[in-house]
């Protein structure tokens, strides 16, 4: 979700937009001027090298004052091009061969998905493309037409923390300021109503 901007001195400032900026950082773009090149920025699949150089310049900048204020969790943009590559069996699964399907062409296809957690409390990989907005989860279980089958939920997948320690993946300092709670697994659920099928908040815990 979009947070408040907050004005900033860093020294990537001076080689990315405003704009760009508050892109990678999840921030509200309200107000602020795009050119064309923060423009093709914004759909990295679509641009995928346009975006990766845009990363690259502002990546230690954007995960320090990330890390910062979210620790255990990394935005969007880490996961689509520095989150780890998916294991070749990971891959296949999905129906991708590696050896035809360059990251470049398809970067959202190949970093591996947070784990889903199934009623027995183990964790496993599903056979599914991880979503980069939605920070490495998979999709939850639809139908042919892309409604979710609710009888199959609610799913459960580990935390954004239990997939960066699973992969040793904390910055200095980083993992001490994180609580118990960081570790919960992630819930998605729907909920009925007399209108309608309505997606619930994610959550935390066994819920």
């Amino acid at each position: 979700m979009p947070t408040k901007r907050q004005r900033r001195t860093h020294t990537a400032h001076s080689r990315t937009s405003d704009f760009a900026w508050a892109l990678l950082m999840e921030q509200s773009l309200d107000g602020l001027h795009s050119s064309l090149e923060d423009f093709s920025f914004q759909y990295p699949t679509v641009h995928p090298e346009a975006s990766r150089h845009v990363w690259e310049i502002a990546r230690d900048e954007v995960l320090a004052e990330w890390v910062r204020e979210k620790p255990g969790t990394r935005p969007g943009y880490w996961w689509l091009f520095d989150a780890p590559r998916g294991s070749d069996e990971c891959l296949l699964s999905i129906g991708i061969d590696r050896t035809s399907h360059e990251f470049t062409a398809q970067p959202r296809l190949v970093f591996e998905p947070r784990m889903r957690i199934g009623s027995d409390g183990q964790a496993y990989l599903e056979a599914k493309r991880g979503d980069y907005e939605h920070h490495g989860l998979p999709d939850i279980d639809r139908d042919k037409h892309g409604v979710a089958i609710i009888e199959l939920g609610p799913w459960r997948y580990e935390s954004e923390a239990t997939y960066l320690q699973r992969h040793s993946l904390f910055l200095p300092g980083e993992r001490r300021r994180l609580f118990n709670e960081d570790f919960e697994p992630e819930v998605i659920e729907f909920e009925e109503t007399s209108e309608e099928t309505q997606y619930s908040t994610t959550t935390k815990g066994n819920q």
